[in-house]
């Protein structure tokens, strides 16, 4: 039996009127099917113009919705009965759209899927949607389809989110997003679409800063690879991801402001400090260790403590380099704090040495 009640009205009768809802969301309308009848889930879309969320439709009767959506009862009659078959079918829905259905194995081995979407009659990417698509419509990236050779575009629902993008605004394609980076990321991304086309690449990951609709710069990261090539196996087309990284990119910012303040403060500290890793390897010192021992930073750093004693340079600044090198080990060794160990230079400096490890 076909359901009719809630329809608001017919906004799919047969012949469709000027002006159907079918018009206005070509390749938009998804609705996955379970194989008793029932909506798995439906588009942003569609659900938006039914006036529902996801989790009302969850369970409900396909032909319910299709009618809450304006369907008319003649369009529901043959949507029945294409359901009753095991093949893909499609609905007119007037001189401009049409309802597709293609049949999809269910998970676990259950009953086949339906999967139901609205497009235009004269869309030659009109076959089945790519589910990741449909998977993606509720994130907050931005999800997008490039056609290599034409340089044309199609964007997930979660462009407008990314940017800001007013509703007047009817669509982002490749000229409008290049002039909202810097030029030479424009070119940048241009050149990657070049070797896209040569096949010198298959995927890309890139980082710039972007300026949104609302005025407000931020970091972006955009991550692509082929999705389909041409029998030559040309790429054709790419998918990509765009992800909103701008906390993470001050964050960093911050950090490395962070790291240099103390930077400058370890190299003006007035204590001689070394600062080395487990196996003795020597990681940075200040000016003032580099004025006691009487090596350039350069020399110090990267070299391990028991070859640097080791060197002619440590052997001619000590009185006596053994007994130097052998306390200086022994201290490291412990890893326990010392003072007053003695130090005498060959040239009459007389210095003590207060030793103490900081793990950090």
């Amino acid at each position: 039996m076909v359901q009719k009640g809630g329809s608001r009205r017919n906004r799919y009768p047969l012949p469709a009127a000027a002006g159907s809802r079918a018009e206005a969301l070509p390749g938009q309308g998804v609705l996955v099917v379970s194989g008793a009848g029932a909506l798995v889930c439906a588009s942003e879309g569609l659900l938006k113009e039914a006036g529902l969320t996801a989790e009302q439709v969850q369970g409900m009767p396909a032909l319910r919705m299709l009618s809450l959506l304006g369907l008319g009862e003649e369009a529901l009659a043959q949507v029945e009965q294409g359901s009753s078959g095991a093949e893909a079918f499609s609905v007119p829905l007037g001189p401009q759209a049409v309802l597709r259905c293609s049949p999809r194995t269910g998970p676990g081995g259950q009953a086949p899927e339906r999967m139901l979407w609205i497009a235009a009659t004269d869309d030659r990417s009109a076959g089945e949607p790519d589910l990741y698509r449909l998977a993606l419509e509720g994130t907050s990236d931005a999800v997008y389809e490039l056609q290599l050779q034409t340089m044309t575009s199609h964007w997930g629902s979660g462009l407008r989110r990314l940017l800001r993008v007013p509703d007047q605004e009817q669509h982002v394609g490749v000229e409008a997003w290049l002039q909202r980076v810097p030029q030479e990321i424009a070119d940048r991304l241009m050149d990657l679409g070049r070797q896209y086309r040569e096949g010198t690449i298959d995927r890309h990951m890139e980082e710039y800063p972007l300026r949104c609709y609302d005025g407000t710069v931020r970091w972006m990261l955009d991550r692509g690879c082929v999705l389909e090539r041409d029998p030559e196996g040309k790429p054709i087309k790419l998918v990509g991801v765009v992800t909103d990284i701008d906390r993470l990119k001050r964050a960093e910012a911050g950090l490395a402001r962070t790291e240099h303040r103390l930077a400058e403060v370890f190299k003006a500290f007035g204590a001689a400090v070394m600062l080395e890793d487990e196996q003795h390897r020597i990681l940075l010192v200040n000016d003032a260790f580099c004025a006691l021992s009487g090596f350039a930073q350069e020399e110090l750093e990267g070299s391990f403590t028991h070859e640097l004693l080791s060197t002619h340079h440590a052997s001619q600044q000590v009185l006596d380099p053994d007994a130097f090198r052998n306390m200086v080990m022994e201290r490291l060794a412990a890893g326990e704090p010392s003072q007053g160990d003695r130090i005498e230079f060959r040239d009459g400096r007389v210095m003590e040495l207060d030793y103490t490890p900081i793990t950090i």
